[in-house]
């Protein structure tokens, strides 16, 4: 588990049967749960993003701004277009789900896959480009 939210004690309580059959529901809830995980990925790829631009603004190397470096622009260009792009199969995920359109299921495992993976990718790329920056101390 990542995020413990609570323990939760049951004792001397009885059950009752609700569901006789719970895959769909557990279908749609791991949905539910990639979807969300997908927007806090993206979430995640967003500060990343921003805060290692806000950074090569200030950061000097070689008497000049590092973010005016062609090389980091491009590639913080390129990592802007695929935040956007993954902020895009979140919010489609987000919002097939909400109607539950019968293609959810995939939308958010498509969202989850894309953001996960874009996640790790700015948060590599903020640190490299942090690095390029510190190199010219």
């Amino acid at each position: 588990m990542t995020r413990q939210l609570a323990d939760v004690t049951l004792d001397g309580v009885t059950g009752e049967l609700v569901l006789v059959n719970g895959e769909s529901a557990i279908r749609r809830a791991l949905a539910a749960g990639a979807a969300l995980l997908a927007s806090e990925q993206v979430g995640v790829a967003q500060w990343c993003l921003q805060t290692t631009v806000d950074y090569l603004k200030e950061r000097r190397q070689f008497g000049r701004v590092v973010g005016g470096f062609q090389a980091l622009k491009h590639r913080l260009a390129d990592l802007f277009a695929d935040v956007e792009s993954a902020g895009a199969a979140a919010r489609y995920a987000a919002a097939i789900l909400a109607a539950g359109d019968p293609d959810a299921e995939i939308a958010a495992t498509v969202a989850q896959a894309y953001c996960s993976d874009l996640a790790v990718k700015a948060a590599e790329e903020a640190i490299q480009a942090a690095a390029a920056g510190v190199a010219g101390r």
